[in-house]
């Protein structure tokens, strides 16, 4: 369930090492499936 490209993911800011890794992962998933909806 990724959040669409235009509503940005509403998460508390990442405090720690381990929340910034997985707000990274998450941007590079909403990146690659915004690619695949435009490929379609």
């Amino acid at each position: 369930m990724l959040p669409e490209p235009n509503k940005p993911a509403a998460q508390p800011p990442a405090d720690s090492l381990e929340g910034l890794l997985d707000h990274g992962q998450t941007e590079a998933m909403v990146l690659q499936g915004g690619v695949d909806r435009r490929k379609g």
